[in-house]
C-alpha cells in the first residue's frame, strides 16, 4: 500500500502545473487594479473625474543604478528584464537616462524568487506577471510553487534522464514505457525525437520496479492496466484540491498562512491522512464484497451432512 501511495502523491505533484495554469486564468479579470504592478509611473489614474496628481508625485523615483544596488542585482539583469518585458517601461528622462519606482523593486526581488525558489523559467514567470496582479496571490502562488518544486529538486537529485538511462538503471523495455505513456503514468517530455522523463516520472519507476520486484507483476494478475485507477484516482483529487485552493486564496488566505501550511509537517499529515481514509475504504469495500459472495450451485452443504 505504501508503493500505491507514493505512486499517487508522485503523479498528485506532476499534475499540479497542468491545473495550476487553467485555475490561474480563471482569475484574471478580478485582479487589482491598483496593484503593485499597475505602472503608476506610465500613466495617471482617475476616479470619479478627478486626476489624483499628489499621489503620483509622491512616488519616490530612482535611477537604474540605485534600482540594481537596492534590488540586488546587476544593470544588464534589469536592462535583460524589461527586454523580456518582465519589467514595465520606466519614466523616460531622455535617450540614455530613465527613473524607476521603488514597485520596481519588490517585482525584481519577485522575479528573482520565483526562479531560484519555484525554479520558473523567465517566460513562464511573465505569463504569470501578466496574468496575476494581486501581491498577495503572487506570494501564495511563489510559496506553493516553491513548495512543489522542492518535490522536484530531492527526487533523483532532481535530474531528468533520457530512455536509455531508463533502461540503464531500471531496466524497462521500452514497449513497457510506451504502454505506461498511452495509460497516462508517464508524462514524458520529447525533445529532438529523444524521450525524456522528469523526476517525477523517474520516482514513478523507481516504485514500479519495487512493486514488481515484491510479486506485483502481470503473472501474478496485476497487468499495468491496473495502474488507471490510480492515474484516474490522482487526477480528480488534483483538480478537486486545487480548485478549493484557488478559492481559499481569492477568499484572502494571507501567504504567511500558505507558508505554514505548506511547509514543516503539512504535507506528511495529508500523507498520513489519505493513507488511513483509504485504508479504512479498502476495508469496508472488501467486506461488503464478501457478503456478495455466493457458493456456486450445487455446492451447497446441508446441515449434517
Amino acid at each position: 500500500m505504501n508503493c500505491e501511495m507514493r505512486l499517487w502523491f508522485s503523479v498528485d505533484s506532476a499534475l499540479f502545473y497542468l491545473t495550476t495554469r487553467a485555475a490561474l486564468y480563471k482569475i484574471i479579470y478580478q485582479a487589482k487594479l491598483d496593484s503593485l504592478f499597475s505602472r503608476p509611473l506610465s500613466h495617471i489614474r482617475a476616479e470619479s473625474g478627478c486626476v489624483f496628481m499628489e499621489k503620483v508625485s509622491q512616488i519616490k523615483r530612482m535611477k537604474i543604478q540605485e534600482l540594481a544596488k537596492q534590488a540586488g542585482v546587476s544593470k544588464s539583469t534589469i536592462h535583460y528584464y524589461m527586454e523580456k518585458q518582465l519589467l514595465p517601461s520606466p519614466v523616460k528622462l531622455n535617450r540614455t537616462s530613465a527613473l524607476y519606482d521603488e514597485s520596481y523593486i519588490e517585482r525584481i526581488r519577485l522575479i528573482r524568487r520565483l526562479q531560484k525558489k519555484a525554479f520558473l523559467p523567465l517566460g513562464r514567470i511573465k505569463r504569470l506577471l501578466d496574468t496575476v496582479q494581486d501581491m498577495e496571490m503572487l506570494e501564495n502562488v511563489l510559496h506553493i510553487s516553491s513548495h512543489y518544486a522542492g518535490w522536484l529538486a530531492d527526487a533523483s537529485r532532481g535530474r531528468p534522464l533520457c530512455e536509455a538511462d531508463i533502461a540503464a538503471e531500471f531496466g524497462f523495455f521500452p514497449e513497457t514505457l510506451e504502454r505506461l505513456e498511452q495509460l497516462g503514468v508517464l508524462h514524458p517530455e520529447v525533445k529532438r525525437g529523444n524521450r525524456i522523463y522528469h523526476p517525477e516520472d523517474v520516482e514513478i519507476l523507481r516504485i514500479l520496479l519495487r512493486m514488481s520486484e515484491l510479486g506485483f507483476t502481470p503473472a501474478r494478475g496485476w497487468p499495468l492496466e491496473a495502474l488507471c485507477i490510480y492515474v484516474e484516482a490522482a487526477g480528480h483529487l488534483a483538480e478537486r484540491e486545487v480548485e478549493q485552493l484557488f478559492q481559499r486564496m481569492m477568499d484572502g488566505l494571507h501567504p504567511r498562512d500558505t507558508q505554514d501550511l505548506f511547509g514543516g509537517m503539512g504535507e506528511d499529515l495529508f500523507l498520513g491522512l489519505f493513507l488511513w481514509m483509504r485504508r479504512k475504504a479498502i476495508r469496508k469495500a472488501f467486506a461488503v464484497r464478501l457478503k456478495k459472495i455466493h457458493p456456486p450451485e450445487g455446492a451447497r452443504i446441508k446441515a449434517g451432512e
